[in-house]
């Protein structure tokens, strides 16, 4: 258990590491700034530190990382899904709350392991750094990534295709899935 808690911890430090001196010189500039200047900077280390605080493990992902933790005997298997895990966390913006949305329960702990074995370290440094994140994580929330880099790519293509807001089909579609085409056309048309 050791392994996968210090790989999450890691991610998690270095995030930390990378978000406070971004904050620290947030702040920095701030001071004398014009009256708009300052609400957009303090708007900025607001972001920053909400992004810090979305770090913070709750009770839920530590009995999900404890039962994935269970759920993997072969040492190998463990590290490799938590270099996958750690790389999720590291390069994802919101860090532990897209895991735990996607995986919001702890019986969900097999599904993520099979889920991740799915993807290559690089999809999941690829999916993690995707500014379209957030709103996949709310469609696929309690899904988990059941489906596949493509999949994801091509969904959000078709959206912006469509000339969809991405959020606004995040809100229609959450914990449903990704929509299919029909469903985008359907929502087009509303």
């Amino acid at each position: 258990m050791v392994k996968l808690f210090d790989a999450i911890d890691q991610a998690y430090q270095k995030r930390k590491e990378n978000l406070t001196p971004e904050i620290d010189h947030l702040k920095s500039q701030q001071k004398g700034s014009l009256d708009r200047d300052y609400h957009d900077l303090k708007d900025q280390i607001e972001k920053k530190q909400n992004a810090i605080n979305a770090l913070e493990r709750r009770e839920n992902f530590n009995t999900l990382i404890q039962k994935t933790q269970d759920a993997l005997s072969d040492t190998f298997a463990m590290e490799e899904i938590a270099d996958k895990i750690q790389t999720f966390v590291l390069h994802s913006p919101r860090g532990l709350r897209s895991l735990t949305s996607l995986y919001d329960k702890p019986k969900y702990a097999k599904r993520m392991i099979r889920h991740f074995s799915q993807y290559s370290i690089e999809q999941i440094e690829e999916l993690a750094k995707m500014p379209e994140l957030p709103s996949i994580t709310s469609m696929l929330s309690g899904r988990g990534l059941c489906c596949s880099l493509e999949e994801i790519k091509q969904c959000i293509f078709k959206i912006k295709e469509l000339g969809l807001n991405i959020q606004t089909v995040a809100t229609a579609y959450s914990r449903q899935g990704l929509p299919s085409d029909v469903q985008l056309h359907l929502l087009k048309t509303v």
